[in-house]
């Protein structure tokens, strides 16, 4: 969902995923996952959100190999994590090809 959508949702355990620009956009969005309403949210749940939300600053502030260490410990802990899994491949691509220095993080999807 968008953050539109989560505003006020105070009720849910939610994941940034991210900020995308969608097929169609002129603007991007930051998109979360809803996890779980928050009084029924796992321990569990909760340090995937967590371990995530690290994983994507350190991401996002281009430490790649941190990045990838720590998206892969996530892979590692949470079997078919998709999110986690899509990142590390985007942090082992710009380690082996670094970006240029206009580098930002949004993510650029084309197909629909």
């Amino acid at each position: 969902v968008s953050e539109e959508v989560i505003d006020g949702l105070d009720d849910f355990l939610v994941r940034k995923l991210g900020t995308f620009l969608l097929v169609g956009k002129s603007d991007p969005i930051v998109i979360y996952e809803l996890v779980n309403y928050l009084s029924s949210a796992s321990a569990e749940e909760k340090t995937l959100c967590k371990d995530f939300a690290f994983a994507l600053s350190v991401y996002q502030s281009q430490s790649w190999t941190i990045a990838a260490e720590k998206f892969n410990q996530i892979v590692q802990q949470y079997k078919n994590e998709g999110p986690a899994q899509y990142y590390l491949a985007l942090c082992n691509q710009y380690i082996q090809n670094p970006p240029t220095s206009s580098w930002n993080e949004i993510i650029i999807i084309n197909k629909k």
